[in-house]
């Protein structure tokens, strides 16, 4: 269960493992995911483990959904601690560049990669069936706002 973009050698791997507080009280602990980061871009590799909520995914996925339908636009993924950004834009024409930031740990020790991808729309659907796997096994709990941008 991972959710992977891909551009020629390199790419972005982000693989929910488990959810962190699943019997907290606070709905907002009980949607935190324990999440494992794998990039490649050029001669940067990277691994680390971040914190991203059940929204987050959620969210990228319905804003995906409307760039395959419009091809034009803009599609973000960010977490709290914005351990992972994702800026997916679309030319109208069926080619999109994504503008990735990763950073290790939050705060003012942080270590800071950033890099692009490019895909094309065909591989929008299985980037949008990859995210609905991942929002299956760990649903939104309680009532949170999802926007679309």
């Amino acid at each position: 269960m991972t959710f992977e973009l891909i551009d020629k050698d390199n790419f972005l791997q982000i693989e929910p493992m488990k959810l962190m507080f699943p019997d907290s009280q606070s709905e907002h602990d009980r949607n935190m995911i324990s999440t494992r980061i794998c990039i490649k871009a050029g001669q940067f590799r990277a691994e680390f483990y971040a914190e991203i909520m059940t929204v987050d995914f959620e969210t990228f996925k319905q804003q995906l959904r409307l760039l395959y339908n419009n091809l034009k636009g803009i599609a973000v993924f960010d977490c709290l601690e914005h351990y992972i950004t994702i800026k997916v834009q679309g030319d109208g024409l069926g080619h999109f560049e994504c503008d990735c930031r990763a950073i290790d740990t939050p705060g003012i020790y942080e270590t800071e990669l950033i890099f692009k991808l490019s895909f094309d729309q065909t591989q929008i659907k299985e980037l949008t069936n990859q995210l609905n796997v991942i929002t299956n096994e760990y649903p939104i709990i309680g009532a949170f706002n999802i926007k679309n941008e």
